[in-house]
């Protein structure tokens, strides 16, 4: 799937890599940015993709706190050594995306970033 531009990776802070800035955005922002405009995310990706350490912890948030639906499904993944572990899939559903658009306007107006409207 193709990366659209985003209001959070537009611009990188002055400091990028130094410190954390007012305008740096939020990790929770980070994933639902890249869920609504990338795709799925397993605990794997969450690492590599987004630098989410703690994907499920930062999902129970956007479900709980945020009331977005996220679908979890099931999936075998290799270890790093080739053996086979069982993840959870993360994603957005379709009937889901406008919703999480809006959650994630108000996230990028809390960090200082521009909202986004909408990319499709």
């Amino acid at each position: 799937m193709k990366k659209a531009n985003s209001p959070i990776n537009a611009e990188a802070s002055p400091s990028h890599g130094n410190s954390i800035t007012s305008t740096a955005p939020t990790k929770i922002a980070c994933v639902l940015e890249y869920m609504v405009f990338t795709g799925s995310l397993n605990t794997f990706e969450g690492e590599r993709e987004v630098g989410d350490h703690s994907l499920p912890s930062t999902i129970s948030d956007l479900a709980n706190g945020y009331g977005l639906s996220i679908t979890r499904t099931d999936e075998k993944v290799p270890t790093r050594w080739g053996r086979p572990t069982i993840v959870t899939r993360y994603s957005i559903p379709d009937s889901e995306h406008m919703k999480a658009k809006v959650v994630l306007a108000i996230l990028c107006k809390r960090s200082k970033q521009s909202p986004v409207v909408t990319h499709e």
